[in-house]
Order: structure tokens, then C-alpha cells, then sequence
């Protein structure tokens, strides 16, 4: 039986996590590099508001994601914005994205979110069929999934 976790990412996976990244983005013109995988996760760490996540299947690291809670001015409500979520290939399609989205969601209602937002890279537009499966829907250059809509 498959056992999996979703839980925040520790410094020592640092290695693990830019190997992921590196292999779901492989030719990319700005592979990510140990030095600013540091910087990146330091800078993390030190807001309360930001929480960078693994999922272990079997003990093994094979997705990531970055999930902030954000006030906005004006907004009685604060958005959760959803950032580098990253499956290993060979993990793919066997419900570890929906994990990790749904999770993401229930973090996000907790937090008393009005929606989740999923800024969208031209690179890599095959994963917007994903998330609108999953309920988010084009807002500009964003795909946005409402919170306040639900019953």
C-alpha cells in the first residue's frame, strides 16, 4: 500500500527539491543552482506567512509547492497564492498534483482565504488543463480558484 505525506520542507532537502526542479524544467535558459535555492528558501522561513511543502510517497520526496497567504488593501479577505508545484515525472498522473492542490485549498480556507491563486507560466501551459480541472478558471495571466463561491 502507497503511503503518502504532505508536509513543510526541511533545509536538508534543499538538494533534493532543485533536482526536482531542475528535472520538471529541464532547458530552461535559468536552471535553479543551490545558492539561490538557499536564498529562496531562507527568505521563506522568515515569513510566517509563507510555507514551502513536500509530499513523500513511501518516504521518498516527489513533489514540492510554495503556498503564501497575502493580504491585499482593500480586501476585507487575503488571497493564497500557489507557486512552483513540481511532480516528479515519473509520478506523474497518479493523483500526487491533486494532493497537493487540495491541500492547498483547505490550507487556504482555513486561513479564511476568498480564493487561491495559480500565476500561470507560458512555459508551462500544459498544466493549466490541470488546474481547471480542479475548479480555477483564467482571471489575466493567473488561474484563480473562488473560495467565497462554495457552499
Amino acid at each position: 500500500m502507497t503511503s503518502r505525506r504532505i508536509r513543510e520542507a526541511d533545509h536538508a532537502e534543499l538538494v533534493s527539491i532543485v533536482s526536482l526542479y531542475n528535472l520538471m524544467w529541464v532547458g530552461s535558459k535559468n536552471p535553479v543552482d543551490m545558492k539561490m535555492a538557499e536564498k529562496y528558501f531562507a527568505g521563506v522561513k522568515r515569513r510566517a506567512d509563507h510555507f514551502m511543502y513536500v509530499i513523500e510517497e513511501d518516504g521518498r520526496l516527489v513533489g514540492t509547492f510554495l503556498l503564501m497567504i497575502r493580504e491585499t488593501p482593500g480586501k476585507d479577505s487575503p488571497d493564497g497564492v500557489l507557486e512552483n508545484v513540481a511532480v516528479h515525472p515519473r509520478f506523474q498522473r497518479k493523483g500526487i498534483g491533486t494532493e497537493m492542490v487540495d491541500f492547498a485549498i483547505e490550507k487556504c480556507r482555513l486561513a479564511g482565504c476568498a480564493r487561491l491563486i495559480q500565476p500561470t507560466n507560458d512555459k508551462r501551459e500544459e498544466a493549466t488543463p490541470f488546474f481547471e480541472s480542479k475548479g480555477f478558471s483564467r482571471e489575466g495571466y493567473n488561474l484563480v480558484y473562488e473560495l467565497t463561491n462554495e457552499s
